[in-house]
Parts: structure tokens; C-alpha cells; sequence
């Protein structure tokens, strides 16, 4: 059968239609594997195809990198480029909606391949028209979802006002079980389902058997001056479990704890909101007090700890927090933030200001890393066998003299490193960072759309604009791919070269910030591994 391209007009004669199945599900509770395989192999003989390998990401997330089987399946493609058609049930499973349309269609562009969903007629990615509609199916269906998550938030917010517990039990508080037909209580958090297959729960809350005792240790450990850090050291030390039972305890955690209004007698429903950034991503913001989205209501279980010693707790809390931002100075982004890790445990470090006295007060900048792995809780960075044992910290300036003394005669302090095959992991991550954002400017740009913001000529514009960013970031992919390991002399004096000059520019006071950062991604810096006295840069390019 012939095939013609959209695009390009060319055939290809093909005596069997080969192809492969994708399925996914977000969730353990999405147990849809069997049911995705069964429409994938009726849309396969809809279709005269015959299936040659399955692949499916189990309980793994929408974003493209995280699906090993994903991945694995555009390797076979790769390896075998007789298997023509890529099939999902649909077209949601593939690209998770229409942010990572384009970096499919690329792939699906460069190795010939269909795709068949259950969505439409198969389609193909030479063929922008298909592409076009495949998009504004999307986009609907997103406009759709929009819609009802606001009716669920309108919802949810009348049944908190009306009085209805709306919330997820926190630490201490549990749901009432359930009694089932036997007169035999199920497992606190087991649903049941009614004859009309809805799922049902007690709706009542109570304190929970086992952590309750804790809880009231937490607060009165707080109340004799424990910090959030020593209280999470205590509960670790005592094998005590947190409510998910799966990581160990922070002290970040027991402070959301020791504030939790609902302890001591208030539930309050709608203090975060979700919003998105200027590039379309999407984050909680927390309401201020009084605000009218804020819905309070008293709990039905009272005040589970004394209320004199929550707010005793809290208002202690707030002074302390007070004090120390008054005092905290922000300090402009630098130069080498996103590049300084540590070579003992391979955690990026943080920058800090070790200026002292009145030099703070004029605005001295002498700029530290400084490696943290050692607090609790945090374990070791893939590829490495421990954490840090205390902190570890190195002066910015120290750092800029080894890179100035690249190529100096018995210099050692400097080791270049260029990306190998298992480090080439690390800056597929960065392209994808950019993927997710240039995908999110898209992402914004359809929204407005939706609610008619902005005109079709925009949308079209930033389409293009998206096209442009995206196929750099794949051109960058492929470039990485293909140097990985290649390193030559004449390289290696490049490098050394660039990084002289990218010294001199760092220790300019003169240059922007943004201008030196530029320099350094420019010659193919990636990382600078700092392990005591040496310094190792890791590049590509």
C-alpha cells in the first residue's frame, strides 16, 4: 500500500505494516494496563497492523522524561526502521496533552512514524493539518478539564462554607473507620461502595490511636525550646513512623505540624492557591489572613492540644521568624550558582555572603558554597556512596583562580572532565528543563486563548515561536549524543583557553551577571565538581 506524505508528496511502499503499543497510567490506583492493551490491539487490526513490541509505563508521571518505557520504545523505533506506526489508545497517553505534541511529532518526524489513536484517523506528523486538528482536539479537551476542576473548587468551597469537613487528615487524625456488613471495623482510610458503585466513607474525623501521643510530645518538646530539626532528630531516633510512613522526619515537616490551626480547634479551607508564573508554570501561593477566599470554620474534634500553648508555640515562632527577616539580607544571583557541586556526596552547594560587620552594611560581597548533605534525612545523589559527614565550603575566589590557572605549567588544582556516556544524563536533564519551559510559554499562550485573551494571530506566532526553541533544544540532544566520549587534544586546549577568558570575566566587576553566565555555558561548561583543594570542571561541546 502507498502512503502519501503531507508534506512532501514522496511514497513509500510498504509490503507489512509494522508497529508497537503504548500505554500509561499516572497511578497504582489506574490499573487500566489490561484494558489500554485490549483497545490497542483492536485499533492494531482496525488498522492492519501487526504488533511487533508493547510498551507501558506503569504508575509513572505525564512528564516525558520520567517514562522510561517511553523512552525505550523510541530507542526500538531507532534500531528497528521498518516498524512504522507508534499506537495509543490516546492521544493523551502519548503526549500528556498538547505541551509535548512537538516533541513527539519531532521524533515521530525523523524516524517516519504514524500514530494511531483512538482519537481520529492515523496520523502524520509531516502532515501539519493533522498535526493542526490533533492539536484542537487537545486543546478542547484541556479547556474541558479547566472546567471542571473549577466546578470541583466551587464545590468543594460551598460544602466548607456550608459546614463540611474538607480536608486530608493530618498527622494525629485519622477518618472514622468503617463498619463493614460484618460488624468488623475496616482499616482507617478503606472505602466501601454503595450499590450504585459509589465509593463512601464515615466523613467523621477522630484522633488517631497511635500518633496521637506523639503529637502531643511534638508540641510540648516545641514548648521547651526545641527547634523543628531537634524535634525531627528525636522523633527519628525514637523509629517513630510519619503519616505516609515512607521517609524519614525533617524538620521542615514538624513545623507545618507545630502551625496546623486545626489543632488547635479552627479548620481553615483555601489558604494555598494555585497560580502560574510568568512562563506559564504553576505554583501555591499562600493567601494572606483575611482574605475572602479563606473559608474558617471550628472543628468538630476541638482543640486536640492545649490552645494556650499552640498559640504560645506559634507566637514565639512568628517573632523569631520576624526577627531573623529583618535582618536577612538578599543577595543578587552570582555567576557560578548553577554550576558549583560537591565532589564528596555530588549535591549542588549554596552560595552564602561571609561578609562581616560593617562590610554587610556597604553591600561587601565575599561569595561561599557551601555543601549541606549532611542534614538529616537527605540521602546520597546517584552515583555517590554517602553523604557529606559536616559541611563542606569553598570561596568563589578560590574557585576562579583554578580556572585562570588552566594550562599553567604544574598547575594542579584544575582537572578537566568532558562529559562521558554516564554523565550525558545530567544535561539531557538541563535540555529538558528548557523543554518543560519552552512547552509551558506554549502552554500559557493556548490558556489565553481559550478564555479569548489573546487573538488566533498570537497563538500562531507563539506556536512558531515554541517551533523555533524547541527544535534548538533537539538539535542540542542530538549534538550531546553524538560527542559523547570524543575528546582530543586540540579540545582540551579550547577548553583550557575559554576558561581563562571566562576567569577574567568572572572577576570583572563591570560585566552583568547574566553576561558571565553566558560565557561559561558558551565554552560547554556543564558542572564544576569542587573535592577539597581541586577543582574539577565537567564540559561538553
Amino acid at each position: 500500500m502507498g502512503i502519501q506524505r503531507g508534506g512532501s508528496g514522496s511514497t513509500r511502499e510498504t509490503d507489512l505494516k509494522l508497529g508497537i503499543t503504548y500505554g500509561r497510567y499516572s497511578t497504582d490506583m489506574q490499573g487500566s494496563k489490561r484494558e489500554q492493551n485490549g483497545i490497542n490491539e483492536e485499533l492494531a487490526e482496525a488498522n492492519d497492523v501487526t504488533i511487533v513490541a508493547r510498551f507501558f509505563d506503569s504508575a509513572q508521571s505525564r512528564s516525558i522524561g520520567d517514562r522510561k518505557d517511553l523512552m525505550d520504545a523510541f530507542d526500538y523505533l531507532r534500531q528497528h526502521r521498518d516498524v512504522r506506526y507508534l499506537i495509543a489508545n490516546e492521544l493523551e497517553r502519548l503526549t500528556a496533552g498538547p505541551e509535548q505534541r512537538v516533541t513527539i511529532a519531532s521524533l515521530c518526524k525523523t524516524l517516519d512514524i504514524w500514530i494511531v489513536t483512538e482519537d481520529g484517523a492515523p496520523i502524520d506528523p509531516h502532515n501539519e493539518t493533522q498535526m493542526q486538528e490533533a492539536d484542537e482536539r487537545a486543546i478542547k479537551s484541556k479547556g474541558e478539564v479547566v472546567k471542571i476542576q473549577r466546578r470541583v473548587k466551587r464545590s468543594l468551597r460551598q460544602k466548607a462554607m456550608n459546614g463540611v469537613v474538607i480536608l486530608r487528615p493530618p498527622y494525629g487524625v485519622r477518618m472514622v473507620p468503617l463498619v463493614g456488613p460484618d460488624g468488623q471495623a475496616l482499616p482507617s482510610g478503606v472505602r466501601m461502595i454503595d450499590e450504585k458503585g459509589k465509593k463512601i466513607s464515615s466523613g467523621k474525623i477522630e484522633t488517631h490511636p497511635d500518633e496521637y501521643r506523639w503529637l502531643l510530645k511534638m508540641f510540648q518538646w516545641a514548648d521547651d525550646g526545641m527547634g523543628g530539626e531537634d524535634i525531627a532528630r528525636a522523633l527519628n531516633a525514637e523509629g517513630v513512623p510519619t503519616k505516609t510512613g515512607n521517609n524519614p522526619w525533617r524538620g521542615v515537616t514538624v513545623l507545618g505540624i507545630l502551625k496546623n490551626p486545626l489543632y488547635k480547634g479552627e479548620i481553615k479551607w483555601g489558604r494555598r492557591q494555585t497560580r502560574r508564573d510568568e512562563n506559564g508554570k504553576t505554583f501555591n501561593h499562600m493567601r494572606d489572613e483575611g482574605n475572602s477566599g479563606i473559608v474558617t470554620r471550628p472543628s468538630p474534634l476541638g482543640a486536640i492540644v492545649p490552645e494556650d500553648q499552640w498559640e504560645r508555640i506559634n507566637l514565639r515562632r512568628e517573632q523569631s521568624v520576624g526577627t531573623r527577616r529583618s535582618n536577612k539580607r538578599v543577595h543578587p544571583k552570582q555567576p557560578l550558582d548553577d554550576f558549583i557541586y560537591c565532589g564528596y556526596c555530588g549535591y549542588r552547594m549554596y552560595g552564602r555572603n561571609d561578609a562581616k560587620g560593617d562590610d554587610v552594611g556597604r553591600g561587601v560581597l565575599i561569595w561561599r558554597y557551601m555543601c549541606r548533605s549532611h542534614r538529616a534525612g537527605v540521602k546520597p545523589a546517584p552515583g555517590y556512596a554517602k553523604i557529606c559527614t559536616k559541611a563542606k565550603t569553598v570561596a568563589a575566589v578560590k574557585i576562579i583562580e583554578a580556572l585562570d590557572a588552566a594550562g599553567t605549567s604544574g598547575s594542579d588544582v584544575l582537572r578537566l572532565k568532558r562529559l562521558d556516556t554516564e554523565d550525558v544524563s545530567v544535561q539531557m536533564k538541563d535540555i529538558e528543563k528548557s523543554i518543560r519551559g519552552i512547552e509551558a510559554a506554549l502552554d500559557k499562550a493556548e490558556d489565553y486563548a481559550l478564555q479569548d485573551l489573546i487573538p488566533v494571530a498570537k497563538l500562531r506566532t507563539a506556536k512558531a515561536k515554541h517551533d523555533l526553541d524547541l527544535a534548538e533544544q533537539l538539535d542540542r540532544q542530538t549534538a550531546l549524543v553524538a560527542n559523547v566520549g570524543v575528546t582530543t587534544e586540540d579540545q582540551i586546549k579550547q577548553m583550557t583557553v575559554g576558561l581563562r577568558g571566562v576567569a577574567e570575566k568572572l572577576s570583572s566587576d563591570l560585566l552583568p551577571v547574566d553576561h558571565k553566565i553566558a560565557a561559561l555555558r558558551r565554552i560547554g561548561i556543564q558542572r564544576i565538581y569542587v573535592t577539597g583543594p581541586l577543582i574539577e570542571v565537567q564540559f561538553s561541546g
